[in-house]
Order: C-alpha cells, then structure tokens, then sequence
C-alpha cells in the first residue's frame, strides 16, 4: 500500500487539516472533533472506549454515549485516516506523515529544557515559539479542553520567557 502524503493538523490557534498544503474538511461534527482533538492530545496510549465516551457525552447513558463515539468515528474516519479502533480500544495509528501542531511544540519544548547548550537552547524555544499558533482549540469549552490549553499556554509563557 502506498504511503499516505505528509497530513498536517492544526490545534493551535484553530483546528485545522492540511494535505500537501491544501486544506482538508474536519469531521463533520463537533462531537467528532472533539475525539479527535482529545486522541491527538493523548496518542501515546490507546484509550477505553466507554471511557472515552463518557468524557464526550458526560450527561448521556452509557450506551447512548457509546452509540455517539461510534458515530463519532464513523465521521472522523471520513476525513482522518489515522485512528483504528476494537470494540474496546481506540487509538491513533502511528505514521511519519502524521504531523500535529501540538506535538512538535512540546518536542521543541522538550529539546530547549535538555540542552546544555545556550544557543541551542534559544534556537529550540524559538522554534516553539512560532509553532504555537495561539490558544488551544479556540471555541472549545469543555472542562478537559480549558485545562490543557491552560497548560499549553502556560508553557508558551515560559517558553517567550527563555528568549527574553
């Protein structure tokens, strides 16, 4: 099978596909995105799936929130091909040409804090710098989104304060 071309999503300062530079629709529903949104923001590991459905559809019964995910999903799968899924399980399929906003700021992040080196240091917190395209998921006022883009913006702070 064929390698999927470079797939570009934008967190930051707006939720966003982008395919060899061109934009690509986002799930038809919020409730997709959001299941989106909250994989992308947690990809090291495969998540639950009532778990996960209660996280989205909080106020739901548990099989009426299960029947939202798969739903969800079907939708998500429209336009996101990196997700697989069992009848438990959900995850984001790893692929090199699967690029996420979020992920790169953190590495640069990550790379700026282990160097010893000053200039290297600077050049990484300059790179997160520009990668971070704003607030997280802008119009998204779930609980578990206000507290992760509470935490990415606090990052960006320090991240300015290491060029300053």
């Amino acid at each position: 099978m064929p390698s999927l071309p470079p797939f570009r999503v934008f967190l930051l300062g707006g939720f966003r596909f982008e395919q060899l530079g061109q934009p690509v629709p986002l799930p038809a529903t919020h409730a997709a995105r959001l299941v989106l949104a909250y994989l992308l923001l947690h990809p090291e590991f495969p998540h639950d799936r009532a778990e996960l459905a209660r996280l989205i559809w909080p106020g739901e019964r548990e099989s009426e929130a299960r029947r939202n995910l798969s739903k969800a999903l079907w939708l998500m799968k429209q336009t996101f091909p990196y997700v697989t899924n069992t009848r438990k399980e959900i995850r984001l399929t790893p692929s090199p040409d699967l690029w996420v906003d979020v992920w790169a700021f953190l590495s640069a992040r990550q790379r700026a804090e282990e160097t010893e080196d000053k200039d290297a240091r600077i050049r990484a917190c300059k790179e997160a710098i520009v990668l971070y395209g704003g607030p997280l998921l802008p119009g998204y006022e779930e609980y578990w989104v206000r507290r992760e883009r509470s935490r990415l913006q606090k990052l960006f702070k320090e991240t300015v304060n290491c060029v300053l």
